[in-house]
């Protein structure tokens, strides 16, 4: 896409992002449809496996709302033909999810989380344990700036500034009489992803002074809800208080 006349020089282009919409008559090609296969089977995917067979963790409301409005976007964008732009939006993404993901793989190989079957991810795992000393904060600060960085440019100043305000002035002067089905829901599906974004940038930042405050690297959000742990934590409440009362007998 890089040669693209509509892909941006703020993703590494040389066209421009409005030019997306000159083309919404013209057949998709081969290479953006098998593109867009990908991005569906893999958000089909993850929406299936969080749904059915993920335990229920902190983050599934919002997980379930960016899965949805994702596939929503994917698969509407390609039967709308509004897949050069489209492809911008998942791409936008593409480049913010590598950081997130290595980010938070990270955080689990220093905290000895990760589980695994495959022997080639078990020996990355062994390499990166290696790299990290005793502590956490080597391998994970640095993954953590680069997750900033990466989110602050793609996620909160390409995908706003260059992405969805596009749909608010390119769109409407390039095609005064377009069809608004899928138009005005596109844009508030955009918006509601960008909501987002602002949310999780915030926790990150959270994470990030829970690191430098505490110096331990956790994922805030994405932990697993148990149902017994109110239980629990009554339990071992009643039996603290039943021994302090034996104590002061």
């Amino acid at each position: 896409m890089e040669h693209e006349p509509w892909f941006p020089p703020s993703l590494g282009g040389k066209g421009e992002a409005m030019k997306t919409f000159d083309v919404l008559s013209d057949a998709p090609s081969s290479a953006l449809t098998y593109y867009f296969m990908v991005q569906l089977g893999y958000h089909l995917h993850s929406l299936l496996f969080m749904v059915f067979f993920s335990p229920i963790r902190n983050d599934f409301i919002e997980m379930l709302l960016h899965h949805v409005a994702t596939i929503l976007l994917i698969g509407g964008s390609h039967l709308a033909n509004y897949t050069e732009f489209g492809a911008l939006v998942v791409f936008t993404h593409d480049l913010g999810d590598v950081t997130g993901c290595t980010y938070m793989f990270a955080i689990e190989c220093t905290t000895g989380t990760v589980e695994t079957n495959s022997i080639f991810l078990s020996f990355c795992i062994d390499g990166i344990k290696s790299v990290v000393d005793s502590g956490n904060t080597p391998l994970v600060v640095f993954m953590y700036l680069v997750l900033l960085v990466s989110w602050a440019y793609t996620r909160l100043f390409v995908f706003p500034c260059h992405l969805i305000n596009s749909t608010f002035t390119a769109l409407p002067q390039e095609h005064l009489n377009i069809n608004a089905t899928f138009a005005q829901p596109m844009v508030v599906m955009l918006c509601m992803l960008m909501v987002l974004h602002v949310y999780w940038y915030f926790l990150f930042l959270v994470m990030g002074y829970a690191l430098i405050n505490k110096g331990v690297a956790e994922d805030i959000q994405h932990k697993v809800e148990d149902p017994n742990e109110e239980d629990n934590a009554a339990e071992e409440a009643s039996a603290e208080t039943s021994r302090v009362k034996s104590k002061d007998d």
